[in-house]
């Protein structure tokens, strides 16, 4: 009896030992990720580009993606805003040039930062399909200036959202403008209607709402949404706030012209709305130049 369980524990040993040496190493979640990101996000993240999308160059640099907490809170994808972005299916976005991220990508960068967004362990080799990605990279990071959405309808869209870039900055100025020369007002102590601040309101408030429609119809056309999902959605909203306070600004200040004087009401709303203005502003600047393009 002693015999046979002597036997039973040795080959359970040699069971347990073979199980172990048939074992494959850990995935090399990093050179994956890696590989991932060379195949479908350099177009508009590669260091080769003058200008990267939401100033995030960088997109092989694993090393410093991981030490950027706005971007990466290690082991915490959800708390992460690159796996936000990806898994809400705003990057890539539609139109880029290598379409969408298949389910089994995701998951590995879903893994790679629960695994503690490790570092590649050894150089990309040189497989096939990597010597055609660096072949092609000329043409990826320089989008062709031919290439337009399929669609007439996405395409007549895209155009016309470019215009929010134009127009953003009319409600901007009138409504700083208006701001301002009715601050001087109530320093002189004037209760008097300016036609200079009703002018500025009137056309700044109608400017307003042009922009805040034409950026949304931008947005998805954008590119911003990589680490800024956060900030383009305040932006959104800051903007439509910042709108629907200018035409409340500009009825009170259409108001207050039929009798004659300004009341509070409207010197509140004026200035609720040329703080919410700045606020749109900033986070615009935001998604263009990077959140430290204000800082000394």
């Amino acid at each position: 009896m002693r015999h046979c369980t002597l036997i039973g524990l040795l080959l359970c040993t040699l069971s347990a030992t073979a199980a172990a040496a048939g074992e494959r190493p850990p995935a090399d979640l990093g050179s994956a990720v890696r590989e991932i990101f060379a195949a479908k996000c350099v177009q508009c993240h590669a260091a080769t580009l003058a200008r990267p999308k939401g100033k995030f160059g960088y997109v092989l640099d694993l090393p410093r993606i991981a030490s950027n907490p706005k971007m990466v809170v290690k082991s915490d994808p959800a708390h992460s805003k690159l796996w936000e972005v990806i898994n809400a299916g705003d990057m890539p976005p539609d139109d880029a040039k290598a379409g969408p991220l298949a389910d089994s990508q995701k998951l590995a960068i879903r893994a790679w930062i629960e695994a503690g967004a490790p570092a590649p362990r050894a150089a990309p080799r040189p497989t096939a399909e990597s010597a055609a990605v660096d072949a092609s990279m000329e043409q990826m990071v320089e989008p062709d200036s031919d290439a337009r959405p399929a669609s007439l309808v996405a395409r007549l869209m895209q155009w016309i959202g470019k215009l929010h870039v134009l127009v953003v900055h009319f409600p901007i100025a009138l409504t700083a403008a208006a701001a301002g020369l009715e601050s001087w007002r109530m320093f002189r102590k004037s209760a008097g209607i300016s036609p200079v601040v009703r002018f500025c309101i009137f056309f700044g408030a109608a400017g307003a709402v042009v922009a805040a429609a034409l950026g949304w119809i931008h947005a998805p056309f954008s590119g911003y949404a990589t680490g800024t999902a956060g900030a383009l959605r305040l932006h959104r909203w800051a903007g439509v706030a910042a709108a629907i306070g200018a035409v409340i600004a500009a009825a009170l200040s259409e108001a207050d012209a039929h009798r004659g004087r300004r009341t509070m009401m409207f010197r509140v709303a004026l200035f609720a709305t040329a703080l919410l203005t700045g606020a749109a502003g900033h986070l615009g600047g935001s998604l263009v130049y990077g959140d430290d393009f204000l800082r000394w």
